[in-house]
């Protein structure tokens, strides 16, 4: 979305982008990693994957 990063599909996009990395604002990058990886968004994530996990594991056994 070339507001904190680049996404991109090959080595040639990854070399293109580089040319274009002082385009990036910093502070953009950091309010990014500030609202998604918080303590309770952290938590949140990983108690949804634990219980992903305990489902699957319980329709192993039916």
């Amino acid at each position: 979305h070339n507001k904190s990063g680049f996404v991109v599909n090959s080595v040639e996009e990854a070399v293109e982008c580089l040319r274009k990395i002082n385009m990036i604002k910093r502070s953009d990058c950091r309010k990014r990693v500030e609202g998604m990886f918080t303590v309770d968004c952290m938590v949140g994530g990983y108690i949804k994957v634990y219980k992903e996990i305990m489902e699957l594991e319980r329709g192993k056994r039916h």
